[in-house]
C-alpha cells in the first residue's frame, strides 16, 4: 500500500520533517477525536486516528504538552490523516520550546 503523503510529496512538503509519538486530541468544531501524531514539521503532521474527516475540514490539533496548533486537513485514508498547519511555523516553533530547535530558522 502507498502512503498517500508519499506520492510527490517532494513538491509539497515545506520543511523538515521529524519522527514523533505524541499523544493528542483532534478537534473539529465541537467534536473531539483521540489521535497520535508520529510525523511533524512547522508545516504539518501525520496522525493515527481512529476518525474519517474530509480534506479542507478546519481542525486544531492539541497535543499533550506542547500546545494547540490550527490547522486543516490535507487528505485521510485508512487510519491515517494529514494535517496542514494554518498556525504560522514561528508560532508552532515557539509551541514546540527546545523541541523546535531541531528545524532550521528560515
Amino acid at each position: 500500500m502507498t502512503d498517500p503523503e508519499s506520492e510527490g510529496t517532494e513538491e509539497r512538503r515545506k520543511g523538515e520533517r521529524a519522527s514523533a509519538l505524541w499523544e493528542a486530541r483532534l478537534r473539529d468544531g465541537a467534536d473531539n477525536y483521540r489521535c497520535r501524531v508520529y510525523d511533524f514539521s512547522l508545516t504539518g503532521a501525520k496522525v493515527w486516528i481512529d476518525e474519517t474527516l474530509e480534506p479542507g475540514t478546519v481542525v486544531k490539533l492539541d497535543i499533550d504538552q506542547i500546545g494547540v496548533i490550527r490547522g486543516r486537513v490535507a487528505w485521510a485514508k485508512q487510519g491515517q490523516m494529514g494535517i496542514e498547519f494554518t498556525s504560522d511555523a514561528d508560532e508552532v516553533r515557539y509551541l514546540l520550546g527546545p523541541r523546535g530547535r531541531r528545524f532550521a530558522m528560515k
